[in-house]
């Protein structure tokens, strides 16, 4: 544990780490008190009150479920709203959480805090012990233990995470849907540009994730061959979640039948859901490769270099597979798919080209095929394999 708190010391953000914290649960106690308070008041609206006929004919309080399913779909979108906020958040806190149990362990060149997480006897149920782990911000004592047991320094979440966030693109779409008419502005001209932001929302999200999976190529290939299409996928899928769920509830207000509300999910899905969630895992899937080839090419002592252009480029292919996925004619898709593919080239090709071995000074030319050793063997993630792969006890050279 002191370790741990050394963590904390060595990166001097303690004070943020908090003060993020305390920032999120306010946020989301003053959320949730308001909307217990608005749908305890919009149960008992009286429709006999002002309009009515005759005129102000009663205020006598009487509770209407009618409402309630009137606003279903607004409730559902505040819903998906809130849990994008809450997860994005929870995960950004409790990584640095697992990050800090890391490094105390390498700094005591021991696996025993793992011992003292799986120690901790759980609640007497445990399954309310992890939402309130989970509504505090905190990774529960089995995830911390088992983070530290298997060295897992990536920390990626290849379903919850991008089931919850990946919502964010359509989402968008849904709530500035009514602006258009508001600004004057034409319904091709706001579509290109929604799609565009949108698209950029969604990548800004995924970033991070993007170059841990592209990092688990490098460092456990055969682990994350598989996690890298998972991820992809569910992220794509994730897409439809809003607009099944909307449906969803249209449909029983109206009365629909099973038959007629899976009839429509399936008809949204032909005319251009299901070619944005296929269009949504492929890009991904493609990032995280291109996201391998530029840590393999820089390496850990210049991990930083050249993130402007890999933004820049990564944001280009982000808007160009939105924007086929929004087109509906097939030669208007080809141009822009034309015009990505070679972008794809650009940027492995750069990477590989601007970078060089820190040894010897060849170009990482080995960087395109995900290999991260040089010809002459200078490994350029020696140390993050030797953290993932090597027991505490030898990670850190001790003074002699």
């Amino acid at each position: 544990m002191l370790g741990h708190e050394v963590s904390h010391l060595e990166l001097a953000e303690t004070r943020l780490e908090i003060r993020a914290r305390r920032a999120i649960v306010l946020h989301f106690r003053l959320l949730a008190w308001s909307i217990a308070i608005f749908c305890l008041v919009l149960g008992f609206i009286d429709r006999r009150g002002i309009g009515s006929r005759p005129a102000y004919g009663g205020f006598v309080p009487a509770f209407d479920g009618t409402i309630y399913a009137g606003l279903s779909s607004q409730f559902a979108v505040l819903v998906l709203s809130s849990a994008i906020v809450f997860v994005y958040s929870y995960f950004f806190v409790v990584r640095r959480e697992h990050i800090h149990d890391f490094r105390g362990s390498q700094l005591a060149g021991t696996d025993a805090l793992a011992d003292v997480f799986a120690d901790r006897r759980p609640a007497r149920f445990p399954p309310f012990d992890g939402v309130a782990d989970f509504f505090t911000l905190h990774p529960n004592p089995s995830a911390r233990a088992r983070v530290i047991r298997s060295r897992d320094l990536i920390l990626l979440s290849a379903v919850l995470y991008p089931l919850v966030v990946s919502g964010l693109q359509p989402l968008t779409l849904l709530l500035a849907a009514g602006w258009r008419d508001f600004f004057g502005i034409s319904r091709e001209v706001w579509n290109f540009g929604l799609t565009f932001t949108s698209g950029l929302f969604l990548y800004a999200v995924l970033r991070a994730d993007l170059a841990r999976l592209g990092l688990g190529l490098l460092l456990d290939a055969r682990r994350y061959a598989l996690l890298v299409p998972l991820y992809a996928l569910v992220a794509g899928l994730a897409t439809q979640v809003p607009r099944i769920a909307l449906e969803i509830l249209f449909g029983i207000r109206r009365e629909f039948s099973f038959g007629q509300i899976a009839e429509r999910i399936w008809t949204g899905t032909l005319s251009g859901g299901g070619r944005i969630a296929l269009m949504t895992a492929a890009i991904l899937a493609l990032l995280a490769w291109l996201n391998a080839i530029r840590i393999a090419a820089v390496g850990e002592e210049n991990a930083g270099r050249w993130s402007g252009a890999d933004v820049s480029i990564s944001a280009v292919l982000v808007v160009g597979a939105f924007t086929i996925a929004s087109l509906s004619t097939p030669s208007f898709m080809m141009d822009v798919l034309i015009l990505c593919l070679p972008v794809v080239f650009i940027y492995a090709t750069w990477f590989a080209l601007a970078c060089r071995c820190r040894e010897c000074g060849r170009r990482r030319l080995s960087a395109l095929r995900a290999s991260t050793r040089c010809g002459c063997g200078h490994d350029q993630l020696a140390l993050p394999k030797r953290w993932t792969r090597q027991p505490f006890e030898i990670q850190i050279p001790r003074p002699n």
